[in-house]
């Protein structure tokens, strides 16, 4: 699971791999993917995804340099570098076990 949140990096994984495959279109990645979700999180997780690209892309960066600029969405230069990065595996899962920090413990 992702921290204060309730889907798997395994579901986030599937529903942004679809929307990125079709072009961004959120209802179709949301019915592609199945998550059990409503469309109402699909949208929030989109919007959490593309403002905190600066934060992905930083920490990408620290493992390797970003690819070439490509044609197209913005976003897919960002998936171009996860799949440099972590190949073909979960995108969301590798990057969590590789750049989560611990999430401070309150008393």
């Amino acid at each position: 699971m992702l921290p204060r949140h309730s889907v798997s990096s395994a579901t986030l994984a599937a529903f942004l791999g679809a929307w990125h495959r079709l072009g961004g279109n959120v209802l179709a990645a949301w019915q592609s993917a199945r998550t059990g979700f409503s469309t109402d999180s699909a949208y929030r997780w989109v919007k959490h995804f593309v403002r905190n690209q600066g934060e992905i892309r930083s920490r990408l960066c620290r493992a390797r340099a970003p690819p070439r600029a490509l044609a197209g969405p913005v976003h897919a230069e960002l998936f171009e570098h996860l799949r440099l990065v972590f190949g073909e595996e979960s995108f969301t899962k590798a990057f969590q076990i590789r750049f989560q920090e611990p999430w401070p413990m309150k008393a």
